[in-house]
């Protein structure tokens, strides 16, 4: 009994963090879209370092809570020179 347990448990376990992986994907991509809608294409360095920055949760939060295209395009041109500054 105690090792069916075990193993329902781990499953479940499993399960909650293929969710969180997938909700994390569908996020970087929803912040990678707003990317381009603010006019920064695959191309540009502020696409390049928006991939880098969304790995993290925070930078995603904070890009989300801009308003508008403009202070997402202006925070991402501040992210690029930070890292160039690196």
């Amino acid at each position: 009994m105690r090792e069916e347990e075990f193993e329902k448990r781990q499953k479940m376990r499993e399960m909650e963090s293929q969710k969180k992986k997938e909700e994390a994907q569908e996020d970087i991509n929803r912040c990678l879209f707003l990317v381009k809608d603010a006019g920064a294409g695959p191309n540009t360095q502020e696409f390049y370092v928006a991939t880098r920055l969304f790995h993290s949760e925070y930078n995603r939060m904070v890009f989300n809570m801009m308003d508008t295209k403009e202070d997402r395009l202006t925070w991402l041109k501040k992210a690029v020179q930070d890292y160039n500054n690196y």
